[in-house]
């Protein structure tokens, strides 16, 4: 076994996070872009076949995320051979499964188009697009064999700077492709080459970074796929149930209220998700990690770093919720106009619950380490379905605040009361030590948001005058950020304090 020099988790998280805000920025540049030049038909068809294709990821039941944990827990216990196991069987099932989505894609591409109705004018660029995108996905899941493998050796750096770098060149052959005449065909063609490089790229990172990992047709065992499909479907459950906890809530609101409402309410959502995102791109550099830990054995580290991303990720969760409260109502009305007003009462009441789960978001990745998340995924199954519920009852009478409140009260108690007597009965934790990361991050945002609205600042942060509101926000987020950072690196400045006070003293 190779000997790896131990990667910097921070650095990781900061990867993720620049290749995020690289795919969010270009996500909002390339959307009215394509829309005005498409046009609101051809831009719906291009809607519809990702909505399509993106079933297909299910058929792999996240397989992925069983190998990046299998390959680390291996790592850990220096098992070459079940680490070969594993990768081979993988690249065998996603290869099979590539082949299948690419041939269902070639087969039923005629039948999409005549069960969506799609005009016989536009008939054949829908079904290119099925074609060219259904290929274009086959070849990402035998990329998502390699990714998965680079991520369990937690390469997550390199993997990051060629994606962000593969983003930005998708993105300008979309704008030739469009640009030239070339339609929905030529955005699908743009995404196909970008797949083909980066299938190519993998593969080289692969060879270079993890050259002790062989796959092989010996290797393959069908007991390892047992064990992966199992690991992979339960976090299939969890992925679907997480999903419908926030989108669950359109459905409710298109059948009870209105489709304006939906939309009202879809923009509180999305800024929900990017919340989520932020959080997700930050800790799933923990899973690696965990599962390292996990084969070698190393409890003391385990706990330790679970300790401290329980907090800085109570930072982060709990600062985000700040400004939701404080600058996400104006913030929506600078950014999609009045008429969207209502949403802010929907983003003020969800995330403040919505923190609290995603604070935990680093006891979540240690359940996937531990192999301890099949609990989880039946009591989050039990918060959508409360979720559901409690929204239809609601609904009626408070309208799509109703449905907000719906989605906090079972989200409260699962992540405030469930959770944490969860994590603490499989770890052997205490409850008090558990719950101390997240005090002080709570207790500051509280200070913030009180002195915010005690000062009278939230007068000014409700004005129209978009420079001082973007002033008053780049503001506070410094001033909590800089606090955080003094908190969470408390014992390194005691030390330089004391140490230049001694210089200070012999001199």
């Amino acid at each position: 076994m190779i000997k790896r020099k131990k990667v910097s988790l921070k650095a990781n998280a900061f990867s993720n996070w620049f290749l995020l805000a690289i795919n969010v920025g270009i996500g909002v540049f390339l959307t009215p872009f394509i829309i005005n030049n498409l046009g609101n038909g051809r831009y719906g068809i291009w809607t519809l076949v990702n909505s399509v294709i993106g079933y297909y990821g299910i058929i792999n039941l996240g397989v992925g995320s069983a190998v990046t944990r299998y390959i680390a827990l291996y790592t850990g216990k220096k098992d070459s051979g079940a680490i070969n196991e594993t990768a081979s069987t993988t690249f065998a099932m996603f290869t099979v499964t590539a082949a299948i989505v690419t041939g269902f894609s070639l087969v039923f591409a005629d039948t999409f188009a005549d069960f969506f109705n799609v005009d016989e004018s536009q008939k054949n660029e829908f079904v290119n697009t099925i074609i060219i995108l259904g290929l274009t996905t086959g070849i990402t899941f035998i990329s998502n064999v390699f990714t998965a493998i680079l991520t369990s050796r937690e390469h997550y750096i390199s993997v990051n700077f060629f994606g962000s770098i593969l983003t930005l060149v998708r993105a300008m052959l979309i704008v030739i492709f469009v640009h030239n005449g070339f339609g929905i065909t030529g955005v699908a063609f743009a995404t196909f080459a970008v797949s083909v490089f980066q299938l190519i790229i993998k593969i080289v990172l692969y060879n270079y970074l993890s050259p002790d990992i062989k796959i092989n047709f010996k290797s393959i065992k069908l007991n390892t796929l047992k064990i992966l499909v199992l690991y992979g479907g339960i976090t299939t459950i969890i992925q679907i149930a997480d999903i419908l906890r926030i989108n669950i809530d359109s459905l409710v609101i298109g059948r009870f209220l209105t489709l304006e409402a939906v939309g009202i309410y879809g923009v509180a959502a999305l800024l929900l998700r990017y919340m989520g995102k932020v959080i997700i791109s930050g800790v799933s550099v923990l899973n690696p990690r965990f599962s390292n830990l996990a084969g070698s054995g190393d409890s003391n580290e385990q706990r330790r770093l679970l300790f401290k991303a329980l907090q800085l990720a109570s930072f982060i969760s709990f600062g985000m919720t700040l400004f939701a409260i404080a600058f996400g109502p104006r913030f929506i009305v600078f950014w999609v106009g009045k008429e969207f007003a209502e949403a802010s009462y929907v983003l003020i009441i969800v995330s403040a619950a919505y923190a609290f789960d995603l604070a935990q978001s680093p006891s979540i990745a240690l359940l996937y380490a531990k192999n301890k998340h099949k609990y989880y995924a039946f009591y989050i199954i039990l918060e959508a379905v409360a979720n559901l519920l409690i929204s239809i009852i609601l609904v009626h009478k408070f309208g799509m605040t109703g449905v907000a409140i719906g989605t906090a009260i079972p989200m409260i108690i699962s992540k405030c009361i469930i959770m944490p007597l969860y994590v603490c009965k499989i770890f052997n934790l205490s409850l008090k030590n558990y719950l101390k990361p997240f005090s002080i991050p709570l207790a500051l945002s509280l200070i913030v948001l009180a002195t915010i609205y005690s000062t009278g600042l939230s007068n000014v942060i409700s004005n129209n005058d978009q420079f001082l509101f973007c002033v008053l926000a780049c503001t506070v987020g410094a001033v909590y950020m800089i606090i955080a950072l003094m908190f969470m690196y408390r014992d390194s400045l005691n030390t330089l304090l004391k140490s230049n006070f001694n210089l200070w003293t012999i001199t």
